[in-house]
């Protein structure tokens, strides 16, 4: 594959030539149209004219220069031909390819179908991207590949441009207004799986990804089969399973309060205490939806278990007094935080007083009502920080600390 830069004409940028033999003969009227046909140039010139670009740039990229130095010795009927051949495949190959208007690629063919990137333009992604366009069940359509080989790069591969690589994504979102990223990269390790699953996460767009090669080839699952990004799939190394009698020794029989618990992090602790058996489970959060729904699904699955929901805010230190007077948690998992880093560059007063106030008014609680155990749910960011997030959970990391 190659690139032609037409400059001359208004073709635009980026038109792609492949190798093969087109019906040259069935069209005529197109290349008397696009030359000057006093000089009546062969059908046969423009043949030669088409096999000699399609070679060339199956191997390099056409400058515009370099193609007029390269066909300077074939006569005007070549140069013509090969001039009105590269405007036709341009024309071509862009044709349903998208819109020369806003250089957006093509819309779906039935309304309610999503605009879907591949992040793999390998044979994964190919296979993903034939069953989405020739399956309109699925209501993904997909309008390019994203890929990390820069020899990819401009290529079309079955019919899609190959756009960019996974730096791109945010601006290829937005230009292309994509509505899911498919990451189909089912041969990638753990951690480059994890950082592409993050890169599509940057965006706003919503997030599939393929089952991992040893799933396909043990026939537990198909390249087509998509689903939503878990936990794991960002996690960037093998799960490790917790061990089940240390976590029952930790928490069956004690009386234990989880902050933040309508969080995704403090729902998931929530949920795996729950089954382990505590004493009294107090779950605290400002989310009243969100707490709400989780205290009905652990009390559906794990109706024996004593399950209480707490509308407050950590940074509320009088009503955290007489919760912890009259609950005595002997375990405090402290997962409330604010986490997303762009909301809190904005607004970094609300981090400061949620993280780093709020976890002092948690932590001096427990220290205060005798809790055993307190836990602060903390981040990477907190290592070096370099946003108002990450610098707010180091010093909720440091104030507990200080507590001892």
């Amino acid at each position: 594959m190659g690139t032609y830069r037409h400059r001359d004409n208004g073709t635009p940028a980026n038109a792609k030539f492949g190798a093969g033999v087109l019906s040259l003969r069935a069209r005529p009227r197109l290349f008397c149209g696009a030359i000057d046909c006093r000089e009546k140039p062969s059908l046969d010139a423009m043949y030669r004219a088409f096999l000699l670009l399609s070679v060339g740039m199956s191997v390099k990229r056409f400058d515009m220069k370099e193609a007029k130095a390269a066909l300077s010795g074939a006569g005007a009927p070549f140069r013509l031909a090969a001039s009105a051949l590269g405007q036709w495949t341009a024309q071509r190959l862009r044709g349903n390819a998208g819109n020369p208007s806003d250089g957006r690629q093509g819309d779906p063919p039935e309304a309610g179908m999503e605009r879907v990137l591949i992040v793999g333009a390998g044979s994964g992604g190919q296979v993903l991207a034939r069953e989405l366009r020739n399956n309109p069940r699925w209501k993904l359509w997909p309008v390019g590949f994203a890929d990390d080989d820069p020899s990819k790069h401009g290529r079309i591969i079955h019919g899609l441009p190959v756009l960019g690589d996974t730096e791109d994504l945010p601006t290829l979102v937005r230009k292309e207004e994509i509505e899911v990223i498919v990451v189909a990269i089912p041969s990638a390790s753990s951690h480059d799986h994890a950082r592409l699953v993050q890169c599509a996460q940057g965006t706003a767009a919503r997030v599939l990804t393929m089952p991992p090669i040893g799933s396909i080839l043990r026939g537990d699952s198909q390249v087509t089969t998509l689903r939503s990004v878990r936990p794991v799939d960002v996690l960037g190394r093998p799960v490790v399973d917790p061990d089940r009698e240390s976590c029952l020794q930790f928490i069956r029989g004690k009386r234990v309060l989880v902050t933040g618990a309508a969080g995704s992090i403090g729902a998931e602790l929530a949920t795996q205490i729950a089954a382990l058996d505590p004493a009294h489970l107090v779950l605290l959060d400002t989310n009243e939806t969100g707490l709400h729904d989780l205290v009905l699904d652990i009390r559906r699955r794990l109706p024996q278990v004593p399950v209480e929901m707490v509308i407050a805010s950590v940074t509320d230190s009088r009503r955290l007094g007489r919760l912890f007077g009259r609950v005595l948690p002997q375990i405090v998992l402290h997962a409330a935080a604010y986490k997303h880093v762009p909301a809190m560059e904005a607004q970094p007063d609300m981090a400061l007083e949620t993280n780093v106030v709020g976890t002092d008014v948690v932590v001096r609680h427990a220290a205060a009502f005798g809790a055993e155990r307190f836990v602060l749910v903390s981040t990477d960011k907190a290592v070096r920080p370099s946003s108002v997030m990450g610098a707010t959970k180091r010093l909720a990391e440091l104030v507990v600390a200080s507590v001892g």
